[in-house]
């Protein structure tokens, strides 16, 4: 007899339960030899993942409780209509299990001892066919089922994922758990006696987050997996149980795992390569040798099927350990910012990457001004201006990014070099120019090792005197440009006495990068600027790389040949 249709989801869901009691109870009934081919543990293990599934969205609260799936689901009607499809599929089928199990009992309890022999010495050609017949068609209801339960757990996965509010933010302001970071500091501070006190404090205060959000998480997981009251049979309220189940009871293999906890997977003396890969600790307080790391996926969902992350305790399908990793890194936002007075912290490399380079990174100091300790930020004076401020001769400055070199120190802080260079403008075209750079070579100018000086010449600011060369310096290659310093900037620019002109190395400065204009070449010496980075560009190169070509510029800077 099909099972009757009901209107919400939490209705069809204790329904399901019901038939699958039924089905367990037909089985406990009739214990006899041609069921060995379906054990309890079968029929247990499918419920116990249906309650799972019921467990983690809240599919069994009555449909007016906020916490319920009917209410959740309540402004997308296609999604529900589709889960009571399948709930109708799957009480169809479990209906069908108990009652294959019925025919599958070898005898009425009612009938005397002697029928029941005597049936079965007058069947006994046919019974071992019938038997197995029976029991594979109740095998093959058994991998329906198995197919209802692994849509329903898709679209849970899909359900749980698909909130658009920032559940650890959530868990921040909703979460009544209070936790210290004095344990964490002081470990830290063993562990690592060289990080800032600083940056002790921000990890302390991400572990104390941490800690928050994996409390929240359980709290409000508990809340939803807490079993309604059901209706059963006779129309009285009773509790199938108190609490839903998270773990697989019976000892027969399935194809979805129970969840286990993050402390058992770091209970394991040996660790794979994948599992290097260690995050934060979460309890500080014992001392060892003890790895925490991410459990690996292979355990956590052998077959591809999804499961129960024990962190955020939400449906989670993932192809890949790194997608799994990933997934890890984000619940437990393993980046932090590692400003001062910066509580921020991030769930991916990139977000932390972009908030350190544009709030708090963003701090250029100049190498050519006079006063080395003077620093710009992003909002001092740099702008992106239009096309036609970059004409031929016009000096600027820019927030300038390149890789450090070999030589660089592994201890600063970052992969790159980041600060104010100065250009000077020699072809403006749509959307970006070529200029060539201003260098002071750490105030030793063109006497800094391995710097040729018969490719630079001199640039100086015309309310002052021609500089002379550094000590130890060479001749240069070109003569002295001056530089006229726009007025109102005047009182804060100038150039350092060191400054040299690159002519032989071209750079391409987009237009859409902000920038901050300081002066213009003397016009006097614009057409001797074009016309020397010509000259390098479009004299013969040296054959085989081997001579350096001489500089071409006129007057008294011109190279003795």
């Amino acid at each position: 007899m099909a099972p009757l249709q009901l209107g919400t989801i939490s209705d069809r869901v204790a329904l399901v339960r019901r038939l699958f009691s039924g089905a367990l109870t037909e089985r406990e009934h009739s214990p006899g030899t041609s069921h060995g081919k379906i054990a309890s543990g079968d029929v247990t293990d499918s419920l116990d993942r249906f309650v799972l599934w019921a467990g983690q969205l809240g599919a069994q609260h009555p449909a007016a409780a906020h916490l319920s799936l009917d209410y959740r689901l309540r402004d997308v009607p296609e999604i529900s209509e589709r889960i009571c499809e399948i709930l109708d599929e799957l009480s169809q089928a479990v209906s069908s299990l108990s009652e294959s199990m019925i025919t599958l009992a070898p005898g009425d309890p009612s009938r005397g001892q002697v029928d029941y022999l005597n049936e079965a010495i007058s069947e006994t050609d046919t019974e071992a066919s019938d038997s197995g017949d029976l029991s594979d068609d109740a095998r093959s209801i058994l991998q329906l089922i198995s197919e209802y339960l692994r849509s329903l757990f898709k679209i849970a996965v899909l359900i749980r994922n698909s909130g658009p509010r920032d559940r650890f933010k959530q868990a921040m302001r909703n979460s009544d758990a209070t936790f210290t970071d004095v344990l964490d500091v002081s470990h830290l501070r063993q562990k690592f006696p060289k990080l800032s006190p600083s940056l002790q404090k921000a990890l302390g205060l991400a572990n104390v987050k941490r800690r928050q959000f994996i409390i929240y998480c359980r709290d409000h997981q508990a809340r939803l997996s807490h079993d309604a009251c059901v209706m059963q049979e006779h129309g009285t309220l009773e509790s199938v149980s108190q609490t839903a189940k998270t773990e697989v009871l019976s000892s027969s293999a399935t194809t979805f795992l129970p969840t286990p906890s993050l402390d058992a997977w770091n209970n394991d003396k040996e660790l794979d390569a994948d599992d290097l890969s260690s995050l934060g600790s979460v309890s500080t307080v014992t001392e060892g040798t003890t790895v925490l790391t991410v459990p690996p996926l292979s355990a956590l969902s052998p077959d591809g099927e999804p499961f129960s992350c024990p962190i955020c305790c939400i449906f989670q399908s993932c192809r890949s350990q790194r997608a799994w990793q990933k997934h890890v890194f984000s619940d437990l936002k393993a980046y932090v910012c590692t400003t001062p007075d910066c509580a921020e912290i991030f769930g991916d490399r990139r977000r932390w990457f972009e908030h350190e380079l544009t709030e708090h990174r963003a701090y250029y100091t100049c190498i050519l001004c006079v006063t080395s300790e003077r620093q710009y930020s992003a909002d001092s004076g740099f702008r992106v201006e239009h096309a036609h401020r970059f004409m031929v001769g016009s000096v600027f400055k820019a927030m300038w990014v390149q890789p450090r070199g070999a030589r660089a120190n592994l201890t600063d802080d970052a992969p790159y070099y980041e600060g104010i260079r100065r250009f000077i403008v020699v072809s403006s075209r749509a959307g970006y120019s070529n200029c060539v750079a201003i260098f002071t070579y750490g105030r030793q100018g063109c006497a800094k090792h391995g710097v040729h000086p018969e490719d630079h010449g001199q640039v100086y600011d015309d309310r002052y005197q021609i500089p002379d060369l550094r000590p130890h310096e060479p001749r240069l290659g070109f003569e002295p440009l001056p530089v006229t310093i726009l007025p109102q900037v005047a009182d804060l620019e100038t150039l350092d006495e060191s400054s040299r002109v690159h002519y032989v190395k071209l750079y391409t400065v987009e237009h859409n990068i902000p920038v901050q204009f300081i002066g213009t070449i003397n016009p006097d010496f614009l057409d001797y600027l074009i016309s020397s980075v010509q000259q390098q560009f479009f004299s013969q190169p040296s054959i085989g790389g081997k001579e350096r070509r001489a500089g071409k510029g006129k007057g008294k800077g011109k190279a003795k040949g």
